[in-house]
């Protein structure tokens, strides 16, 4: 059975939205769904609140999810400041712990993540907590060969297929800055606000050039 981890960020949406469309989640057989609450996650009371939105927009797609957060209170076990790698052990922990004896997980890393250069360290910790808890996971990573400018486009394609309205548009809900607020933030230069911006104006520069070129 597929289980999803997701955070409710860009990649990981979209990734959840192609598993449930490949699996067409029902009421009958929902598609599963693992979330963290973890202050090593920079944004995740801004996650936690984007999540809500976002699934009332799927259900209203007509897909079913069984969604399930982990709150991880103990921080004293996780290095790192809440970037890349440092959050990779938190999904997981997570993944496998809440995964069932046969499951395929799905994560949503992309190209640009820094997990790339750890990843051989990350998949023997997934297979190796997964062996002692006696179960049998395959690990999937969809999305390694995207960019981020692709997601979001895909993002918006989504939102445009579903005709939903501007304010439940798929790329919009899942803006986060590394700050910690929802949506992207003027004048802010952290990594998320940059890897958006960069990606918005690409696919701005696009369409122009797709305009001119059909005149």
């Amino acid at each position: 059975m597929p289980l999803v981890v997701w955070s409710g960020g860009a990649d990981s949406t979209l990734l959840l939205h192609r598993v449930a469309r490949q699996s067409y989640g029902d009421d009958n057989w929902p598609v599963r769904v693992i979330s963290v609450d973890h202050s090593n996650i920079t944004n995740s009371k801004a996650q936690i609140k984007a999540r809500k939105k976002i699934l009332k927009v799927f259900h209203g797609m007509n897909y079913y999810l069984e969604p399930s957060t982990m709150t991880i209170k103990d921080t004293s076990r996780w290095g790192g400041g809440g970037y890349g790698f440092a959050q990779a052990p938190i999904w997981i922990y997570a993944a496998v712990t809440y995964a069932k004896k046969k499951d395929d997980v799905y994560m949503g890393y992309i190209t640009t993540d820094g997990v790339w250069p750890y990843w051989h360290t990350i998949e023997t910790a997934f297979q190796s907590m997964a062996k002692i808890l006696d179960k049998d996971l395959t690990l999937h990573v969809p999305l390694k060969n995207v960019e981020k400018v692709e997601v979001i486009e895909r993002l918006q394609k989504i939102s445009k297929e579903y005709k939903l309205p501007k304010k439940k548009r798929l790329e919009s809900l899942v803006l986060f800055c590394c700050k910690g607020k929802a949506g992207l933030q003027k004048g802010c230069t952290c990594d998320s606000c940059n890897r958006h911006r960069e990606a918005l104006l690409i696919l701005k520069h696009r369409k122009k050039r797709n305009k001119k070129g059909k005149k």
